[in-house]
């Protein structure tokens, strides 16, 4: 459930008061400085200049109202007030915003009250209470706080004066002992990082040691990586089909950042002929936490998982053509066994495949049975594989992956491998 509280005209959406204009403000990057092209059509004129930045902000404020919106898995709750803040601010009631007048509009929404517009109500103020009478502060019990607050040695005078001391005394020892005399509190026990790993990790471990201590442990700088984007993308468009909360046919253009496959089938156009498409997965970008015999807690998501009759199908969706890459097999590992040991929120099956859904080029499926024998074995490689991290073992593992690695300008046998080729 997401609740957007304030949803009241120039609030959310917003209006902007003061616009990031670099001509008018020197604390904005000029244009010619940027390495977006973001600025690349302002214009000069400044009137023109001002409703390109108000579009701008608009355009800005409503990407903004559709992630807050689209967020909500089972229910949205939108609300607004005619009256805000002090009446300063605020001389006028406050009318609905667009984007709320959208919501009440729309033929799923309830009306859950709608009160008419009133005048502004009494602000809820305490009245400040009146010192009480005392024979020995003469301003009252506040009064004499302030003045403690103010001199220290004030009450111990007072109380010097009125023979009264030692019991002043005795008094601050006891409050002294109710408030800092605390038992020892035990330090909760915090998690090893060394002893969590994810499913990547372990993947890339699989797969070179020391690109994995390169990207985990010792992490260096990495290139961004279009067929990573490309991967994200894909994978969120699967999701939301698969949440049944976006017809991405109906989009605007510019309100979401749908990728282009004019050029020919892309990834997500191939997942809506497959059989994926056709059922409603159980499991949704499920989470999880494996625990390994030594101690060691490997967390991952998977994509999808079909349940039927107790028998499960866990797919992890793949953007590009099918891989060679033998370290890939340790992630439907991890998958399988998360599916019998972690809690996913569904009963357990009672067996197992796990599944490669390769996009690129069109469908490719690699499919194992995890059955007794099939998980015994992963269990035993994925434990292998973080010994081996728990022992520092990083060594190069020269491969394939070498020739697209952003590691290699640092690794003597990479490049060894590379130029043998």
């Amino acid at each position: 459930m997401v609740s957007i509280p304030a949803v009241v005209h120039q609030n959310f959406p917003s209006r902007a008061f003061q616009y990031p204009d670099p001509v008018k403000f020197a604390e904005h990057l000029p244009p010619e400085h940027r390495i977006d092209a973001a600025l690349a059509d302002m214009p000069s004129d400044p009137e023109e200049r001002k409703e390109f930045f108000r579009s701008q902000n608009a355009r800005q404020e409503w990407r903004v109202a559709y992630v807050a919106v689209t967020r909500a898995k089972s229910k949205l709750l939108v609300s607004g007030a005619y009256w805000y803040g002090l009446p300063e601010p605020s001389v006028n009631p406050k009318k609905p915003s667009e984007l709320f007048e959208m919501i009440a509009s729309h033929e799923h929404t309830e009306n859950a009250g709608h009160a008419s517009e009133t005048p502004r109500p009494a602000l809820l103020r305490e009245e400040t209470p009146a010192s009480a009478p005392d024979p020995h502060f003469a301003n009252g019990w506040s009064g004499a706080l302030r003045d403690a607050v103010a001199d220290q040695q004030a009450m111990p005078s007072l109380a010097d004066e009125l023979g009264l001391a030692d019991e002043l005394d005795q008094e601050v020892d006891r409050l002294n002992q109710a408030l800092f005399a605390l038992d020892e509190v035990e330090q909760p026990e915090t998690e090893d990082p060394q002893q969590v790993v994810s499913v990547t990790g372990l993947v890339t471990y699989a797969g070179c040691p020391k690109r994995y201590y390169w990207s985990e442990v010792d992490p260096l700088p990495r290139r961004r990586n279009p067929a990573a984007v490309a991967g994200t993308e894909l994978h969120r468009r699967i999701e939301l089909y698969q949440r049944g909360q976006v017809p991405f046919d109906e989009l605007e253009p510019d309100l979401y950042d749908a990728p282009d496959e004019s050029t020919g089938p892309g990834g997500y156009a191939v997942f809506q002929d497959s059989r994926f498409a056709q059922k409603r997965a159980d499991l949704v970008e499920a989470a999880f936490v494996l625990r390994l015999d030594n101690g060691y807690q490997v967390r991952g998501r998977i994509d999808a998982v079909y349940a039927s009759d107790g028998s499960w199908e866990i797919v992890d969706f793949k953007s590009g053509a099918p891989s060679r890459d033998e370290a890939r097999v340790v992630q439907l590992q991890a998958y399988a066994l998360a599916a019998h040991q972690a809690d996913l929120g569904i009963p357990a099956p009672s067996s197992t495949r796990v599944t490669f859904a390769y996009m690129g080029g069109g469908l490719n499926v690699e499919t194992h049975d995890a059955n007794e024998g099939w998980l015994t074995d992963a269990r035993k490689h994925l434990i292998s594989l973080t010994d081996s991290i728990e022992a520092g073992e990083f060594e190069e593992q020269p491969g394939e992956r070498c020739t697209g690695c952003d590691f290699l300008r640092f690794c003597g046998p990479g490049q060894e491998w590379v130029a043998a080729r």
